[in-house]
């Protein structure tokens, strides 16, 4: 499918329940794809955890489009759609694909970019790990978190981030 096709309804979607910001996009996408909806974005680990730059590529030139406006806000730039992405052919989700998003967005999607970024970062981490090790557990994802983050997240809210993204039907083995 499309990118800017799949990106336009899915900010539609989020805007539901956030202004989203650069970063906060990134990990909401990021939770779409990994929940199984292909929306053609690959991530790789970054400053503040999973990021695309194709799906970075994708909002500026959505930008340029006039599709959405990036509105600065403090440390943050907000996107917003303009009345132009009504004028987006959007791609077409199959009834499991917009059931798995709504998940994903009822779930995740008031949670605030930092936040996002723990359970991103978890996510990614348990996910190379599990490729790797045979019996990959709670204990190696928490140190691999650690590796990356350092002391921006206690192991307490790793294991939080964990069984949140378990609960929420994310596997890694």
């Amino acid at each position: 499918m499309d990118k800017l096709k799949n990106v336009v309804p899915v900010i539609k979607k989020i805007s539901e329940y956030q202004q989203p910001g650069k970063k906060a996009l990134q990990k909401l996408i990021y939770l779409i794809q990994k929940k199984g909806v292909d929306l053609g974005f690959d991530f790789s680990i970054h400053y503040y955890g999973p990021y695309s730059s194709s799906l970075d590529d994708s909002i500026h030139v959505m930008q340029l489009q006039g599709v959405v406006e990036i509105i600065p806000d403090g440390m943050n730039h907000r996107i917003c759609l303009t009345d132009l992405s009504d004028m987006v052919e959007n791609g077409v989700f199959s009834p499991i694909e917009e059931e798995t998003i709504e998940s994903v967005l009822e779930s995740f999607g008031s949670m605030s970019a930092f936040d996002l970024e723990l359970i991103t970062t978890t996510d990614f981490v348990a996910r190379e790990l599990c490729k790797t090790l045979k019996n990959c557990t709670e204990n190696d994802i928490i140190d691999g978190v650690k590796k990356i983050k350092g002391e921006k997240f206690s192991c307490d809210k790793i294991k939080q981030a964990i069984l949140l993204l378990r609960e929420n039907g994310y596997q890694w083995n």
